[in-house]
């Protein structure tokens, strides 16, 4: 199995924290691609996290969306990550 980056490993610390603390815990494969992402930015996130757990429309999930976007800016310091 290849080794994660620094980023990658971070961004499954941050998917692990919103497991925990309000249970979107999200497929092994989907993980995975939000980890392996070039380039990522808050609200991205915060869609591919709703979409993983089954919303239809995470843009209209107002609440999660800032709550998730949010936590993502606190998690990285920044709006967006790229490698």
């Amino acid at each position: 199995m290849p080794q994660m980056t620094p980023l990658e490993n971070e961004l499954e610390r941050l998917l692990d924290m919103i497991c925990r603390e309000w249970g979107f815990c999200i497929h092994r494969e989907q993980r995975v691609a939000i980890t392996k992402r070039l380039g990522l930015s808050a609200r991205e996130f915060a869609i591919e996290v709703l979409q993983a757990e089954g919303f239809p429309r995470p843009e209209y999930e107002v609440f999660w969306m800032r709550r998730l976007s949010q936590r993502f800016k606190q998690h990285f310091g920044a709006a967006e990550i790229s490698k």
